[in-house]
């Protein structure tokens, strides 16, 4: 797994290399990886990638639904910073306040942690 983020950093940030296969690694990364640190690296990566070439490999809707389900479920509050940073970064924070704001007003009390959870995420970071 180190030596998988490490060439995805190289491709990205410094050869710029974009496709969707490298798009898909780096999403791969931020959903699975059992290291904290290479989740928040996946997120910086997609933050430099850029909302244009993530819309013209025709991922836009993957990553922000990955977004908002990290925003929700990762333990890690760093990763979730870097989360609610790259969202924001990839203009998708609307969209996602847009959520936050009908699970706050929902019975369910899961669904209504989970929008704190984005809130305080998003506050802290």
């Amino acid at each position: 797994m180190k030596k998988k983020m490490q060439a995805l950093l190289m491709l990205v940030k410094h050869v710029m290399v974009v496709s969707t296969d490298i798009i898909q690694a780096v999403i791969d990364q931020l959903r699975h990886s059992p290291v904290y640190k290479h989740r928040a690296d996946a997120a910086n990566l997609l933050s430099t990638i850029g909302l244009e070439s993530i819309q013209q490999e025709g991922l836009e809707e993957e990553v922000f639904q990955l977004l908002v389900e990290k925003l929700h479920q990762e333990p890690f509050l760093v990763v979730r910073q870097t989360v609610a940073m790259t969202a924001a970064a990839l203009r998708m924070m609307g969209r996602i306040w847009d959520i936050v704001e009908k699970q706050l007003k929902e019975k369910s009390e899961v669904s209504r942690r989970q929008a704190v959870v984005s809130l305080v995420s998003h506050v802290l970071s």
